[in-house]
C-alpha cells in the first residue's frame, strides 16, 4: 500500500472514482480524477450531470482497465469479507453503500464508497473520500448493516 492512501473526492459525486484513484497510484499508475473523468466523459453517460458518479459495474470495467483486475467479488458479510480479503490475489476493495437510481437511464450509480485500508474480525480501517479532504474511518462491523453497505474485493 502507498504511504499516502487518502484521496479526497473532487466533487459530490466521485467518491468511488477516488477509492479507484487511489487503488491506482498504490499499484504505480498516478492517474487522477480529473483526468479519468475527461477521458471517460463521452463514455459514461451519467458524467454529463454527475462527473465522476459510476454504477458498480463501471466502478469493476475502470478497474480492469486500469488496475488489470481479473476477480471481482461482491460480499455482504463479515466472514466472507475477510475470506475474500486475506487471498493472495487480492489488491484491495472497496465498501459500498446502497445504490441510488439514475433517473434518465434506470441504472444504478453508487451513494458513497469507501476504500478499505485493513479488515480484521474486529472491524475494518476505511479511507472516506469526502469532498475537499479524505478522512480515517475506524469502523465495527455493524456498520455494512447500518449503511446498507457490501464490499466489493477486487484481485489479479
Amino acid at each position: 500500500m502507498s504511504t499516502d492512501p487518502f484521496e479526497p473526492a473532487v466533487n459530490a459525486h466521485s467518491c468511488a472514482l477516488a477509492c479507484l484513484v487511489s487503488l491506482c497510484r498504490d499499484f504505480g499508475d498516478p492517474v487522477s480524477q480529473q483526468a479519468l473523468i475527461e477521458h471517460h466523459k463521452d463514455d459514461i453517460d451519467a458524467w454529463a450531470e454527475r462527473p465522476g458518479a459510476l454504477t458498480p459495474y463501471q466502478f469493476i470495467s475502470l478497474s480492469r482497465a486500469y488496475l488489470g483486475t481479473k476477480a471481482h467479488i461482491w460480499v455482504e458479510y463479515r466472514e466472507w469479507i475477510l475470506k475474500y480479503w486475506n487471498q493472495p490475489e487480492r489488491i484491495g476493495g472497496v465498501i459500498v453503500s446502497q445504490c441510488q437510481p439514475v433517473e434518465n437511464g434506470g441504472r444504478m450509480t453508487i451513494d458513497h464508497c469507501w476504500r478499505i485500508l485493513e479488515a480484521s474480525k474486529d472491524g475494518m480501517r476505511l479511507m472516506n473520500p469526502r469532498v475537499g479532504k479524505a478522512e480515517l474511518a475506524l469502523v465495527d462491523w455493524g456498520f455494512l448493516t447500518e449503511r446498507k453497505a457490501y464490499a466489493l474485493i477486487i484481485g489479479r
